[in-house]
């Protein structure tokens, strides 16, 4: 499958992006919330050409991802961050970082929607 023009890349990414920030605002466990929003991105981006490959750690697939995203760099890097920490630490995961990761995706969602 090649991937998606990047307008219909962006189309596909603002309706999982709304799904969400649906999660995000329920009040889901904020650990969860924050690995669920990056997989929901992950899962958008495979169905349009761009499946992670099993080498790349999450920063690596985000570099080769954003050169056919027409974002910047912020919220993306945001977020990434934050699944990182969710998923590979135990570093506790609160309610501020479930927020962070409303934000990032609140700032991505206006980006791809602008």
């Amino acid at each position: 499958m090649s991937a998606a023009e990047p307008s219909v890349l962006s189309n596909e990414l603002t309706e999982a992006l709304d799904e969400s920030l649906g999660e995000l605002a329920a009040g889901a466990d904020p650990r969860q919330a924050v690995i669920t929003a990056y997989e929901r991105m992950q899962a958008v981006l495979t169905t349009v050409g761009l499946a992670p490959q099993a080498f790349e750690t999450p920063l690596e697939y985000l570099e080769r991802a954003l050169g056919r995203l027409e974002t910047s760099r912020r919220a993306l890097v945001r977020l990434t961050d934050l699944f990182e920490t969710a998923r590979f630490s135990v570093q506790p995961v609160d309610v501020g970082m479930r927020q962070e990761a409303e934000t990032a995706l609140s700032g991505l969602r206006a980006e791809l929607a602008g």
